[in-house]
């Protein structure tokens, strides 16, 4: 949660159309509705708590890591909180922000689709 904050200087959907947008939007009220208040609340306090850093510093399975770039330069894994370690593959896409599915679907199953393959 605060690497979106620190990384990325908050920038998070900035890269969207206003087509994506409204569809992110959408989906987000359409997931929403579906979720009481309360659970709602506790997702977003999990959210904020969790740290993955000590399974990305353990971890022995090969992770990817896919981030939009935000049109900003590439900050370093500290900064990502990403340990630097040979399992763990970061892959940037260019001109992307957070919801790399709805913007570049096909780079991302592109990706998954080489990291994936033996």
């Amino acid at each position: 949660h605060s690497v979106e904050r620190e990384a990325f200087g908050g920038a998070n959907a900035h890269t969207l159309s206003p087509a994506q947008e409204a569809a992110r939007q959408a989906e987000r009220n359409r997931t929403l509705s579906r979720l009481s208040q309360e659970q709602i609340d506790y997702f977003r306090t999990i959210w904020r708590r969790w740290d993955g850093r000590p399974i990305l510093q353990t971890t022995s399975v090969r992770v990817l890591e896919m981030w939009g770039d935000r049109n900003l330069p590439h900050p370093s894994l500290e900064a990502m909180q990403i340990p630097d370690r040979d399992n763990i593959q970061v892959v940037w896409a260019v001109g992307s922000s957070h919801t790399l599915p709805l913007e570049v679907p096909r780079a991302v199953a592109a990706v998954i689709n080489r990291f994936v393959q033996p």
